[in-house]
């Protein structure tokens, strides 16, 4: 079924990205700021920049926009964006087992951020109940949320550990749902 079912998925996706969008504009001095300011890099990727991109001065701040922008417009990242350093950390309940950190381009990085402004300005707010990676939000937060519709008696507990889920999530999928809720052009490219 998936095999069929790609043709007409892809075909939906071409036509949503070769949309124009209002999204579709640079992004702005006021974006990167703000991006830039909420930044907590603490070790530079395989470019050797300083993590502290926020304390440029305009100059440099204009020079990375520019560099965003034009791979914004372009739709891809440059090649040197994708290099990671790779460190071993030990992880805290098994030393013995390592996990590999990857340490990336802070102009890479601030480009990955930029995006999610766009997405969403486009999508608007995400459901109240969602609490993972969200700014504002958090793991008490979500407990005290789930305490009290237990206590009303509007809750039902259902807990899953989906294991490699986002590894597994087919990309085609989640484009045609962006798709199908507004999202068109540069930012579903």
């Amino acid at each position: 079924m998936q095999d069929r079912l790609r043709g007409p998925r892809s075909a939906a996706i071409d036509a949503a990205c070769s949309c124009p969008d209002n999204t579709d504009e640079f992004f702005t001095d006021n974006e990167l700021d703000e991006t830039l300011h909420g930044s907590r890099d603490i070790a530079p990727g395989a470019d050797s920049l300083t993590p502290s991109l926020h304390d440029w001065d305009r100059g440099g701040k204009s020079l990375i926009l520019d560099l965003n922008n034009h791979s914004w417009v372009e739709g891809c990242l440059h090649m040197s964006w994708k290099t990671a350093i790779i460190h071993l950390v030990p992880k805290p309940r098994d030393p013995a087992v390592m996990r590999p950190i990857s340490l990336l381009s802070c102009i890479a990085k601030t480009a990955e951020r930029l995006v999610p402004s766009h997405l969403a300005w486009k999508l608007g707010p995400l459901h109240l109940q969602l609490f993972t990676y969200l700014p504002g939000r958090s793991a008490p937060q979500c407990l005290a949320s789930f305490l009290h519709e237990l206590r009303c008696g509007r809750g039902i507990a259902v807990f899953l550990d989906l294991e490699k889920a986002f590894e597994l999530a087919n990309p085609d999928i989640v484009l045609v749902a962006l798709a199908a809720n507004g999202v068109h052009g540069r930012l579903l490219s």
